[in-house]
């Protein structure tokens, strides 16, 4: 159920996506420490079809050239930046981290609780089955004349009562198992 759930969970899945758009987020950063180099040319002429009848003058003196080059002298701001990035990648894979070991953790305690509550249920049925001997044996002494009413009824009650244990027993033995794979994020 563990390898399930890290596949699986949502609550999981959200920090991959997390740490995809840290990622993501890095790469940017990445590239505030290069230099810019941008290569620009306008034409100046409201015409949209100012293309036809192109001559040498007409491209002397309608158009406009221009670069732009940017290199930052202090690196600091960018370097900063980037390490925060670096950091907050850092502190996500340690919140997935933790998160999935708790998920471990929960699935592991549903889990040694079914097993549990599956031994409990074992010897429940196996009261059970001896109470109603019992409750059966005292039904025919009584039909002897060997028993009271008083003893019957008593034992009808403790048949009554392991019955309602055992339906108890059963309800927190399903509310375990679907808490396991709620934990394990196979149902919602």
């Amino acid at each position: 159920q563990t390898s399930r759930a890290s596949s699986q969970n949502p609550a999981l899945k959200i920090y991959d996506f997390k740490l995809n758009a840290l990622t993501v987020e890095q790469k940017l950063k990445r590239q505030d420490l290069l230099p810019y180099l941008s290569l620009k040319a306008n034409l100046l002429n409201r015409d949209y079809f100012a293309v036809k009848g192109i001559s040498r003058g007409f491209l002397e003196n309608n158009y406009q050239w221009g670069v732009d080059f940017r290199l930052p002298l202090f690196l600091r701001q960018a370097r900063g930046g980037y390490r925060n990035v670096q950091l907050k990648i850092k502190e996500t894979q340690l919140e997935l981290a933790y998160k999935k070991q708790q998920t471990e953790n929960k699935i592991r305690t549903y889990y040694n609780e079914i097993i549990a509550l599956s031994d409990q249920l074992k010897t429940v049925e196996t009261m059970l089955a001896n109470y109603k001997s019992l409750l059966r044996n005292e039904e025919l002494k009584f039909t002897q004349g060997e028993s009271s009413l008083f003893l019957v009824n008593s034992r009808e009650t403790k048949v009554i009562e392991i019955l309602q244990k055992q339906i108890e027993l059963t309800v927190k033995y399903y509310k375990a198992r679907y808490a396991v794979l709620w934990a394990a994020g196979v149902i919602q």
